[in-house]
């Protein structure tokens, strides 16, 4: 969630300068005890981008993927990109933690209008920071509680919600560093983000 912190530290612990590039594979799946099972549509598909304007690598990569049936693209607002993903992972997971984990236990006590306000108060809250919230449309959609209220109810009753579940351990720490753009305080997202950390603390 962090790109420049991550890139300061890494920059730190090499003995050179170095161009640091950031990537992200447009796949989901399950990652269990039993393993990782990695989901995705038609063909393999990443997003590319730096925090900086000289981006060097792009006949690299296309040299790299070239004649497979995988597909990059550049993204000149990776970090924005990867803030505003890392928000809708966080609350759906912190939802799903408190809640489930299956999709019909989900459908039976989940409060889908609490995880809306709590979606639309963390894009608010980034926002706020002066990042921009990407992708537009999931902006604009998730802006609305009563729409993102369906869309869950709706989703909950799909077989693929049950084809994509992480660690919560990365939850965990996303959390926390969230944290530090609670700037005001806000009931549904607050307790959604509390409830889902305490539970993973008390089952460590």
């Amino acid at each position: 969630m962090e790109a420049t912190a991550l890139e300061k530290e890494l920059q730190e612990k090499s003995s050179q300068p170095k161009r640091i590039y950031f990537g992200f594979q447009m796949t989901g799946g399950t990652n269990t005890e039993k393993g990782i099972s990695v989901l995705r549509f038609g063909k393999g598909k990443m997003k590319v981008g730096s925090l900086h304007t000289d981006f060097a690598i792009a006949q690299m990569l296309d040299d790299v993927f070239h004649g497979t049936n995988y597909a990059w693209s550049y993204d000149p607002k990776i970090d924005d990109w990867l803030k505003s993903h890392a928000i809708l992972v966080m609350i759906q997971n912190s939802f799903e933690y408190v809640y489930g984990p299956s999709p019909a236990k989900i459908r039976k006590s989940g409060d889908f209008s609490a995880v809306s306000i709590a979606l639309r108060d963390a894009y608010n809250l980034l926002e706020l920071s002066g990042a921009e919230v990407l992708p537009k449309g999931q902006r604009n959609f998730f802006s609305r509680p009563r729409l993102t209220k369906l869309f869950f109810s709706i989703y909950y009753r799909l077989p693929i919600s049950s084809l994509v579940q992480g660690s919560f351990r990365e939850i965990y720490h996303l959390i926390n560093t969230f944290e530090r753009y609670q700037i005001s305080e806000n009931s549904q997202l607050d307790a959604l983000l509390q409830s889902a950390k305490k539970k993973y603390e008390h089952s460590s």
